[in-house]
């Protein structure tokens, strides 16, 4: 796991209590709908917005609104392709300090590859959207600071947040770690609030 290494070489004392790897399907993930609606939909709104402050009015808000339909096209060609070779490698973790979430070099490459596009084609909204991914590509929050766990057991997912509207990081689970990854959680975060919720979010 050498993103795992290369993340920890950096923070010194810092040790694994579990590690994994996992293949993260996303075409049928209501979670990363919502990341994709979320940033496209927030660089739609910007483009309208700053459209019809320069005068274009409602043709602003139309420009934007073909773009979000446009840039959600692509990202169901491009889920529908990642999925189909497998799905993205990603690596979680749980530290003595906290969880993390890192992106296999596939993802960095596909949000790379976003923000190249986005400015090769002069648009802000989808290289906006390819830097948010790349910001995303290593998470980490400290067990401290969990305030919510969110949990699947059928999908195997742990949602963990700081607070209610904060970006949570995703431990996408194996059969054979789910249940002692939720098992530190509930040790390391006595503060936390845990529920078992049926879509994750």
């Amino acid at each position: 796991m050498t993103e795992l290494d290369d993340n920890l070489s950096e923070q010194g004392d810092e040790q694994v209590l579990m590690g994994w790897e996992k293949r993260v399907r996303v075409l049928f993930n209501p979670a990363m709908w919502v990341y994709v609606l979320l940033g496209f939909g927030a660089g739609a709104c910007f483009v309208g917005l700053l459209f019809t402050a320069l005068g274009a009015g409602a043709a602003g808000f139309l420009l934007a609104a073909i773009l979000l339909v446009v840039c959600l096209v692509i990202s169901f060609i491009a889920m529908l392709a990642i999925d189909l070779f497998g799905g993205l490698r990603s690596v979680f973790a749980l530290t003595t300090r906290g969880a993390r979430s890192i992106a296999g070099k596939a993802a960095q490459g596909i949000s790379f590859g976003t923000t190249v596009v986005g400015i090769l084609f002069r648009s802000p909204l989808v290289a906006g959207a390819g830097l948010l991914a790349e910001s995303e590509q290593s998470l980490f929050i400290e067990y401290e600071r969990v305030r919510t766990v969110k949990f699947n057991p059928r999908r195997q997912v742990i949602l963990i947040r700081k607070r209610r509207l904060s970006k949570p990081v995703a431990l996408y689970c194996t059969d054979e770690v789910f249940q002692r990854a939720l098992d530190i959680l509930r040790e390391r975060c006595p503060g936390a609030v845990f529920e078992q919720v049926a879509i994750p979010l």
